[in-house]
């Protein structure tokens, strides 16, 4: 039977570097050195968020389509309705819709992993759980990943393992008053009849945060795609404006800006938040199968513990390379994480009549103490 020593406490507690008296930890020790971070694979495997040049056709028309002026005959709604139509079923097929907590929003695919940029007050904070809707009603899961409340900028990924229609980016730096764009988007959600709903107009302002258009947008379109007409993503439907002709957007330059600190899971307006784990555990001695480590005695319903599947009498033997001891070391490991993030975590759980034994690492996403 596993030996359990006297130390019982919370993880919950563990987490936050305040939540210790200082007596009551061992005095730091400067010649110990920590493994490095290993790095999370969502950045260690992921192809960067990068600008796609315009081809020659769709810059050719653009170049007739963007000229400043007043449309003023049919030619020029033909040559925009051609060009629109040639790139709009492309566009159409990374589009998603977003729910979270019984609400609903928008957001599109940039990479063929299941990267989506989306609107931050669609996904709320990083590790929410979400469902995301492809345009054929296909239903998977999703995770939250960063957030930036102050420009509205957020990431999402499909944690179900496939290959995702994707759209290219455009260079913010070009885009220029005047210029005709299209926005899509999931107003009130996914319908099988309607489908998605195609806004065509122009850009009314740029600044370095926030781009206004006057393609019309209302609810369910918010983290929905702002595109130019050569089809690549210029911008993310963020709010609609005092005039609901004009609408705000995410420039598609603060994703490929901040795109390393949106996958971590950095909530960006909040930095530096302790993570809360959300579990009890107890030090346990090595015995028979079972390794030496913390075991789960009992896990909080809105902690990362129960968001990543681990449960009561699993035992967790290693955080970030961290060998988990005691109180101390768990303070170690943690100290190197703040809310969003995502942690190594190895754990062991043992085999029961309808389950084989588990013994592999996992990458757990940080929740923030609320």
């Amino acid at each position: 039977m596993i030996t359990s020593r006297l130390l019982v406490y919370w993880f919950s507690l563990l987490v936050s570097s305040a939540a210790f008296a200082q007596d009551d930890l061992p005095v730091d020790d400067d010649s110990q050195t920590l493994p490095d971070l290993p790095v999370d694979p969502l950045i260690e495997f992921a192809a960067p968020l990068e600008i796609t040049p315009v081809g020659e056709e769709s810059l050719a028309a653009m170049d007739k389509i963007n000229t400043g002026a007043v449309p003023s005959d049919e030619k020029f709604f033909t040559l925009a309705s051609d060009q629109l139509r040639s790139v709009l079923d492309d566009a159409m097929a990374a589009l998603v819709c977003i729910r979270v907590n019984g609400a609903s929003g928008s957001g599109v695919i940039v990479d063929k992993s299941g990267l989506i940029l989306t609107a931050a007050h669609v996904v709320g904070e990083p590790g929410s759980e979400l469902e995301i809707v492809l345009l054929d009603g296909t239903e998977l899961k999703g995770e939250a990943l960063g957030v930036d409340t102050r420009t509205d900028a957020g990431m999402a990924r499909i944690v179900d393992v496939g290959e995702y229609p994707t759209v290219s980016l455009g260079d913010y730096d070009d885009l220029e008053p005047g210029d005709w764009a299209f926005a899509l988007g999931h107003s009130g959600g996914w319908d099988e009849d309607r489908g998605s709903v195609v806004r065509l107009g122009r850009i009314v302002r740029k600044q370095e945060t926030t781009v206004q258009s006057d393609c019309v947008l209302i609810g369910g379109d918010s983290g929905g795609p702002l595109f130019d007409l050569a089809g690549r993503l210029i911008g993310i439907n963020s709010r609609v404006g005092m005039n609901i002709e004009f609408s705000m957007h995410v420039p598609v330059s603060e994703f490929i800006i901040h795109d390393k600190e949106f996958r971590l899971g950095t909530a960006m307006s909040d930095e530096g938040i302790p993570p809360f784990f959300g579990a009890a555990v107890e030090s346990v001695d090595a015995e028979d199968e079972a390794p030496s480590g913390l075991r789960l005695t009992k896990i909080s319903d809105s902690g990362s513990a129960k968001r990543s599947g681990l449960a009561v009498g699993d035992i967790v033997t290693h955080a970030d390379g961290v060998q988990l001891t005691d109180k101390a070391s768990l303070k170690t490991a943690l100290d190197r994480r703040v809310a969003g993030e995502r942690m190594q975590i190895k754990y062991y759980r043992a085999a029961t009549d309808d389950e084989e034994e588990i013994n592999e690492e996992i990458w757990v996403r940080l929740a923030g103490r609320k």
